[in-house]
């Protein structure tokens, strides 16, 4: 059980085991049940759509099911947990927070947005930042290296 907690070289490229797990839960979460949501919004909807409405559940509808690819391919899919965490951490700053800070935000119609956004905390204790660096940023600036 203790190795949970431990870097993993031989199935996870150095990233500890529990990472791994807490990430593939959200992917999960995400395919399931945001898939659901927007999916279900998108067959359903009758009518024109309002263009900014339809971008924002065709987003949810493509990153949900996106997502799933997560569920198998952990490591490989992290860009679109870092897409996560940053719209949702961006959303409870711009919306949230100043709703909150004059006392508007219980009762709102964004407190149940707020309230399931505040979970994106998470992953960010469980993101493996230093592989990410290493193999998306560190990456990509080798690349520009040798295009020069």
């Amino acid at each position: 059980m203790i190795n949970i907690f431990k870097p993993d070289f031989k199935n996870f490229e150095g990233v500890k085991p529990i990472s791994i797990y807490v990430l593939r839960v959200y992917f999960a979460l995400m395919f399931f049940m945001m898939g659901f949501t927007a999916w279900s919004h998108i067959v359903n909807h009758r009518g024109e759509w309002e263009p900014i409405n339809a971008v924002t559940w065709c987003v949810w509808a493509a990153y949900a099911t996106i997502s799933g690819f997560g569920i198998y391919k952990t490591l490989k899919m992290l860009p679109i947990v870092l897409f996560m965490i940053f719209y949702k951490i961006l959303w409870l700053i711009v919306v949230a927070f100043p709703l909150w800070r004059t006392n508007k935000l219980i009762g709102s119609p964004s407190e149940e947005l707020a309230n399931i956004f505040i979970w994106a905390t998470l992953p960010i204790i469980f993101f493996p930042w230093i592989y990410f660096y290493n193999n998306f940023i560190k990456l990509s600036t080798k690349w520009q290296q040798i295009k020069i």
